[in-house]
């Protein structure tokens, strides 16, 4: 069976320089290592410089493939490090949301025990998610989204972050 996900190193060892894959790999890797304009999701960021991220590359993103991926990475995701999380490459890109843009398609799904020790306090809580929404202010073109919540939050409904408009939504 082919192994779906991918670290770092073996995205550079596994796909050409020129193939679609290593640009948008190359594209993610510049916002997460970039001092100048630092990407706004901390953890993400601590996971891809701690090699805790796996990526995957799909010509396609449909419910079954998606359904693939996490059922393949799932069982092991914890081994991959405090801050894992797993990307998924497609196609096409976001603009005014710099944030969650790349030339092609991609979803990044954290597991909840990621934010382990993150949330357990109010206050705790409220400086991780103030961090990434001050970071999101100067990295967007766009306030952040009424529709990303806080995790945990019983206001809002699972899965709406990863649906966010590419526009200014009303509130």
């Amino acid at each position: 069976m082919t192994r779906l996900f991918l670290n770092r190193s073996e995205v550079t060892s596994t796909y050409p320089l020129e193939s679609w894959q290593r640009v948008l790999f190359a594209e993610l890797e510049a916002q997460m290592t970039s001092d100048t304009r630092p990407f706004p999701y901390v953890y993400g960021v601590a996971g891809f410089k701690h090699d805790n991220l796996r990526f995957c590359f799909l010509d396609e993103i449909t419910p079954e493939t998606l359904g693939s991926v996490l059922e393949d990475d799932l069982p092991q995701a914890r081994s991959n490090g405090r801050n894992a999380s797993i990307v998924v490459f497609e196609r096409p890109a976001h603009v005014q949301r710099q944030s969650r843009r790349s030339s092609g398609f991609m979803v990044t799904l954290q597991p909840r025990w990621v934010f382990d020790g993150i949330t357990d306090t109010q206050n705790m809580a409220a400086k991780a998610f103030g961090n990434v929404r001050q970071r999101l202010r100067t990295f967007d073109l766009l306030p952040p989204s009424p529709a990303l919540g806080r995790y945990g939050s019983i206001a809002l409904e699972n899965g709406t972050c990863y649906a966010i408009a590419m526009h200014r939504a009303v509130a």
